[in-house]
């Protein structure tokens, strides 16, 4: 292989020779103001700049000008033209290859100037047919009457029509594919009726559909409500959700379409809480309710034992969770407070037990602590750890009582019937009980029952056997002594010195109405008296209904009354509907057999179930305590 070496340093000697010629061919042109010199100076410039291809390709449909490669210097114009074949037309100038950048004057104009920088470029003239071919689509619940249109570059089309099909509502046209900038909906996309223009190319449109909409409407009477409560507006064939609400002592009894040219459809129309379908227009459902009918189901006992731990007889219950105290008379001088667990509903126990000095006058709780008021004293235990060797606290100067009440609005005090014609505060915070603020004192009745009512106090006071009701509006935490209540409710007929009688008052659940029992010799019956105690210096009385036989005890939920009775020796607990507290109803009257007496009655839940306990006597003296569940059909 020869040796080129020499070509090579004579082929560099010369490029140099060549390029000081230039050099110097420019300065001795620049120093003469011959108009050749301008000339001479730009040949110079172009000689020195880098020098590229430019490759021109050939539209299908059409033709550019240059064609095929061209050498180009870096960033000088080059003018460049395209030409349409008829039928089509020029979108605009693009660069499809290279390494270099190609810059448009106007990339939008047939005729414009390329300037090529950084490397070789391909460019190319986009053109495209006039005549566009849109697609239309129909979206879910309707349909369109073309498929596709046929369309000349702006131009309309023909008319295409959007449908929606039952249960539907057109709601508009979208463009969905394609040159979306460049379709023009005629005379509006919100039309169903449209023609379509287009300057940019092929497109696909939608036309929208969307479920109707109706209005339910909830029909609801005094017997209860309904969730939605007066009307929503639902989506046709939607699911929605309805419950029914009954008030008191109704019972939900189904859904039923009552107006409306709609079709209602119930997922279960017997149920409370379901849902609905409305189609075809508007309606208006109502919720059925009924009056409960109470039924009560024995579904524990225990039988006390014939021994001194267990009462004898029993004057007053409280229940914490799932134990329940029994306070009773054991002999003829002492009591006794029996704890009786109902855990297991179907077997009731019994363990603890505390035996109390002096006959039994009353019982209540504060959850932390049992106070028993007897004809010895007022008693204080700790509910924690109850037993036979709970710690009584007693005050220090004996407080035998006639009954006691819990100050609802200040746990920390009772209300006690001391004396026939005296109540006193009793606090119960220290360490021992003591008294000291509002006393209550009559000259003329003597004081037998007592109920704290939160903001007072109500007192059945007796006088040579005429009773009434007395109100208070009374602050237990002030140091007073009141003489006279702010009003007081004759509660049997006749006049003075006839002989009826009065029992202990309660309270609802709400703690609005006193509830008290009274044996009137003008319909020689007990009847049950309500009381609104919403206002405390007063007790506005509502109405009454008559209860067979000797009222001993009386329990309330919330919309029912539950009375332990005696009639002709039979004992007997009756339900008491009082939901209108002007017309109460007995709903249930339910015997007990092979006893005479219902001691105590009280109220608890477990669950979904309510459940009545009791304590029953015989005439042998041997208590049994029974468990009800109460069932509302």
């Amino acid at each position: 292989m020869k040796n080129n070496n020499w070509k090579n340093t004579i082929r560099i000697a010369r490029t140099k020779a060549i390029s000081m010629a230039l050099v110097s061919l420019a300065a001795l042109l620049g120093s003469c103001e011959d108009p050749l010199t301008a000339i001479a100076i730009e040949n110079v410039r172009l000689a020195s700049l880098p020098e590229y291809t430019l490759e021109m390709e050939l539209p299908p449909n059409g033709s550019a000008n240059p064609t095929g490669i061209q050498k180009v210097k870096d960033g000088e114009p080059l003018a460049i033209s395209a030409a349409a074949n008829l039928g089509f037309t020029f979108m605009g100038w693009d660069q499809t290859g290279g390494t270099g950048t190609a810059t448009f004057d106007d990339y939008l104009s047939p005729s414009t100037t390329v300037r090529v920088t950084g490397g070789d470029v391909s460019i190319l003239s986009i053109i495209d047919d006039t005549n566009f071919t849109i697609t239309v689509n129909a979206g879910t619940g309707g349909s369109v009457s073309q498929s596709s249109l046929a369309v000349i570059k702006n131009t309309a089309s023909s008319s295409v029509t959007a449908t929606p099909g039952a249960e539907y509502i057109f709601v508009g046209w979208t463009v969905t594919a394609g040159l979306t900038s460049g379709i023009t909906f005629n005379p509006s996309a919100s039309t169903a009726s449209i023609t379509v223009t287009a300057n940019a190319g092929d497109a696909t449109i939608r036309a929208n559909f969307a479920l109707k909409t109706y209005l339910l409407t909830m029909s609801n009477g005094v017997s209860g409500y309904t969730n939605p409560y007066t009307s929503a507006t639902v989506t046709s064939g939607v699911l929605q959700r309805i419950i029914a609400y009954p008030s008191g002592t109704y019972i939900f009894d189904g859904w039923v379409k009552t107006a409306g040219t709609g079709t209602v459809t119930f997922t279960n129309a017997v149920a409370q809480d379901t849902y609905v379908t409305l189609t075809g227009g508007p309606a208006t459902i109502r919720a059925n309710y009924r009056k409960a009918t109470v039924t009560l189901t024995q579904v524990g006992n225990l039988a006390f034992p014939d021994q001194s731990t267990y009462p004898d007889s029993g004057q007053d219950i409280y229940r914490l969770g799932t134990d329940i105290y029994i306070y009773g008379k054991r002999s003829a001088t002492d009591s006794v407070i029996r704890q009786v667990s109902v855990s297991s509903i179907a077997a009731p126990s019994s363990s603890s037990y505390r035996y109390i000095t002096g006959t039994p006058a009353g019982m209540i709780g504060t959850g932390t602590y049992l106070i028993a008021g007897s004809s010895s004293n007022i008693f204080r235990m700790a509910i924690s750890g109850f037993g036979s060797s709970s710690v009584l606290t007693i005050p220090s100067t004996p407080l035998p009582a006639r009954d006691l009440s819990l100050n609802y609005e200040n746990p920390q005090y009772i209300w006690a019937a001391l004396t026939a014609n005296t109540i006193q505060e009793v606090d119960l915070s220290g360490t021992t009980l003591w008294t000291g603020y509002t006393i209550i004192q009559d000259s003329v009745y003597n004081f037998t029952k007592i109920q704290a009512t939160g903001g007072g106090l109500l007192a059945i006071r007796e006088d040579s056997g005429s009773h009434n009701l007395a109100s208070y509006d009374v602050d237990a935490t002030t140091s007073a002594t009141v003489t006279a209540p702010n009003d007081s409710y004759l509660l049997h007929n006749g006049a003075d010195m006839d002989p009826g009688n009065a029992g202990k008052p309660i309270l609802d659940v709400d703690r609005e109405f006193a509830i008290v029992p009274v044996y009137d010799p003008a319909i020689d019956n007990y009847k049950l008296s309500f009381f609104e105690v919403t206002d405390y210096s007063s007790a506005s009385y509502q109405g009454s209904v008559t209860i067979p036989g000797t009222v001993n005890y009386l329990a309330a939920d919330d919309y029912y009354l539950y009375v332990a009775a005696t009639a002709s020796s039979v004992a007997t607990i009756y339900a008491v509907d009082m939901f209108s507290k002007s017309a109460a109803t007995v709903v249930q009257t339910h015997t007990i057999s092979g006893f005479e007496k219902v001691d105590l009655v009280g109220v608890t839940y477990a669950g979904a179930n309510t459940y009545v306990y009791c304590l029953v006597d015989t005439a042998t003296g041997k208590p049994t305590f029974k468990v009800f569940r109460v069932d509302l059909n």
